[in-house]
């Protein structure tokens, strides 16, 4: 973690108790447990954070944030059997009703994106007429520079 983090994060972890948490888990679990469980979450971690690297650098940024929240919906849709929760028709409709929204804004974006990449193919700038026509126009002026 880098030291804003740790920063803002330690007295709220000691606020809520986590260092208790962490101490009763080695006295009864054991140090090489707990320590274990620590090196293994912090390895998944940097796993899943290289793998979406990548995952962008072979993509594109725009089709990562689609499918985060394809994997966002998914994760709210498993927590229901999961998880005892009781769903209703209005949390059905609520989350029928966001996911519709993501995917049209996801469908848009994406629309707009590759049109934009259209017009930059289709209408490449020759910069070196643009210098050429203000070296011109800079070596012409009245201001002195000639």
């Amino acid at each position: 973690a880098t030291l804003p983090s740790i920063i803002v994060l330690l007295p709220w972890s000691y606020g809520m108790g986590e260092f208790d948490v962490i101490s009763q888990s080695i006295e009864s679990e054991g140090f090489g447990v707990v320590l274990g469980l620590i090196c293994s979450g912090g390895a998944l971690a940097f796993t899943y954070n290289l793998f979406c690297t990548i995952f962008i650098k072979m993509t594109s940024s725009v089709y990562y944030g689609v499918t985060g929240g394809f994997r966002c919906a998914l994760a709210i849709v498993l927590s229901f059997f999961i998880f005892p929760q009781k769903i209703t028709s209005l949390g059905i409709a609520g989350t029928a009703i966001a996911m519709g929204a993501f995917i049209g804004n996801s469908y848009f974006t994406m629309k707009e994106k590759l049109a934009s990449q259209q017009v930059v193919k289709a209408d490449p700038v020759d910069y070196r007429k643009a210098d050429d026509y203000e070296t011109e126009k800079l070596l012409a002026s009245e201001s002195g520079y000639k």
